[in-house]
């Protein structure tokens, strides 16, 4: 639900139809409880849903209002980014560093810190040089992001219109994340450096058979 708080269904308390007829034809308090969308959580789920296709729609009606869990979405602004993200060796990544509403660049702002953090970690080692070159590379990208993000959402209609989507493509035109090749661990290095030579010297042999061959045969 792109801009709106999340709820989670619970998937083993769905039902059909014939249950919440039994339930509810005596006109007991569960079957007034358990009705079809009924619940201001559930009701709220209905109305956000309400342009999906009627497989959705018909599943949020046959579940239980006791099984929605509503849960607000905690984000951080770009202007409430700590100035510094770690302290010697500790270092605060992913979600818990920049935390966005699930509708902008969360998941894609994660990978790219693994990407980054695997990149300084081979060129200065596992160490604290590493970890502030982090903080350094990413941070400018992070603040960039976070304020796109929260511009998106800033409206109801930013969905709906498409402007969500068109400030994300502003977003990559306008300040691409750069990323660098990783080397292969040294394990890996080792054996391909083994392979290759043994690979050479297959093709030595050979060649070197070839050649004698014939001056054995004058001889």
């Amino acid at each position: 639900m792109p801009g709106a708080d999340v709820s989670f269904l619970g998937s083993d308390d769905l039902r059909s139809d014939n249950e919440e007829e039994d339930e509810g034809s005596d006109g007991s308090e569960e079957g007034e409880e358990d009705a079809r969308g009924s619940g201001e959580v559930l009701q709220k789920l209905v109305e956000l849903f309400s342009g999906f296709p009627p497989e959705v729609r018909a599943m949020l009606r046959n579940t239980r209002p006791s099984a929605v869990v509503e849960a607000g979405v905690w984000v951080r602004r770009a202007s409430e980014l700590p100035s510094a993200l770690g302290r010697g060796r500790v270092l605060i990544l992913g979600e818990a560093a920049h935390p966005m509403r699930p509708s902008s660049q969360e998941e894609n702002q994660a990978l790219e810190d693994a990407t980054v953090l695997g990149w300084c970690v081979q060129r200065h080692g596992l160490n604290k040089e590493a970890l502030r070159r982090y903080e350094a590379e990413r941070k400018p990208r992070w603040r960039h992001v976070m304020q796109l993000a929260m511009a998106a959402n800033s409206t109801p209609s930013a969905t709906s219109s498409g402007l969500s989507q068109a400030l994300l493509d502003y977003n990559t035109a306008l300040h691409g994340a750069t990323f660098h090749n990783l080397s292969p661990p040294l394990g890996w290095r080792l054996v391909s450096g083994v392979k290759r030579l043994l690979w050479i010297m297959a093709l030595a042999g050979g060649y070197l058979g070839w050649r004698r061959g014939p001056e054995r045969e004058a001889i």
